[in-house]
């Protein structure tokens, strides 16, 4: 009997410590405070006297198993989870704001980043040399220079470059009288050199260009009239003889300040157009320069 009473005791003992820490257990999960980790030392049990039963009796039960889970170990409550993704999301802001920004910024296609736009010098920059004016030419009316001339028929007139010295350019064709400037087939025939003289064209120092005239009326007779054409050339010195007459003596000019020098070609001798009378033996279109008046 007293053998009994001793497992009784021990079987109590064992019960009443699993019971103090299943309410420590309760408590925290209600609470939310896991608390610190404590160590709940098991309760020693009276050393149990080992007693050999009399025969014929039945062994008694095992007591249930009192062991305690370990105290202090952490629960699975949903607060762990929330509180777990905050300071997640905290320490990713932390780390992002105080990281350095070294990588440089890519700037979109088409556009041009802030950091590697470059400025371009103005032309307007205090030490950007302007470029000089260009020199202001002089035009000047000038004479003594001419172009040769010639009439190879009594209405053709052939004008040589032989005496500027220099290309001239020829406008403003011109014929005096009763006349207008008709080449006709001057070019054809009567020793006519050249081209046709025309306004605009440049002719070359040795070259010539050839022009002619008719009547502007069918009256009978002998028209007559001078040729006549505007010349210009271009002076960058004194070397041409277009470019050194009296009107540049005090001031030659120069390749920093050239002369356009300008001057009036007239035929040596006056064009004539015959117009023949209807009863006129001589019934030819050219005159007979014996009549020349």
């Amino acid at each position: 009997m007293p053998g009994r009473n001793r497992r009784l005791v021990a079987v109590a003992a064992a019960l009443v410590v699993f019971l103090a820490v299943g309410v420590v257990w309760l408590i925290r999960l209600v609470t939310g405070d896991p608390g610190p980790a404590e160590f709940v030392p098991a309760a020693t049990a009276p050393a149990a006297t080992t007693t050999t039963p009399p025969a014929g009796a039945l062994p008694a039960p095992e007591p249930p198993d009192a062991t305690p889970p370990p105290a202090g170990k952490p629960t699975d409550r949903p607060d762990d989870a929330t509180s777990t993704s905050t300071a997640t999301a905290t320490a990713t802001a932390t780390e992002t704001a105080t990281r350095p920004r070294s990588e440089p910024t890519t700037a979109r296609p088409g556009t041009t980043s802030p950091r590697t736009a470059t400025t371009s010098p103005s032309s307007s920059s205090p030490t950007s040399q302007a470029a000089p004016p260009a020199p202001r030419t002089r035009v000047i009316q000038v004479g003594g220079v001419t172009l040769n001339n010639r009439n190879p028929r009594t209405m053709c007139t052939v004008f040589t470059n032989d005496d500027a010295g220099l290309p001239v350019r020829i406008s403003n064709l011109r014929v005096a009288g009763d006349l207008r400037i008709d080449a006709q087939d001057c070019g054809t025939d009567g020793g006519s050199e050249g081209p046709q003289c025309r306004n605009g064209m440049t002719l070359q120092p040795g070259k010539s260009c050839y022009t002619g005239a008719s009547p502007t009326t069918d009256e009978p007779g002998r028209h007559r009239g001078f040729v006549r054409l505007d010349a210009r050339a271009r002076c960058t010195s004194a070397g041409a003889k277009a470019c050194s007459g009296p009107e540049l003596e005090d001031d030659p000019p120069t390749s920093d300040r050239p002369v356009i020098v300008t001057w009036t070609v007239t035929s040596d001798d006056r064009v004539c157009y015959n117009v023949p009378k209807p009863e006129d033996d001589n019934q030819s279109k050219f005159c007979d320069t014996a009549d020349d008046e």
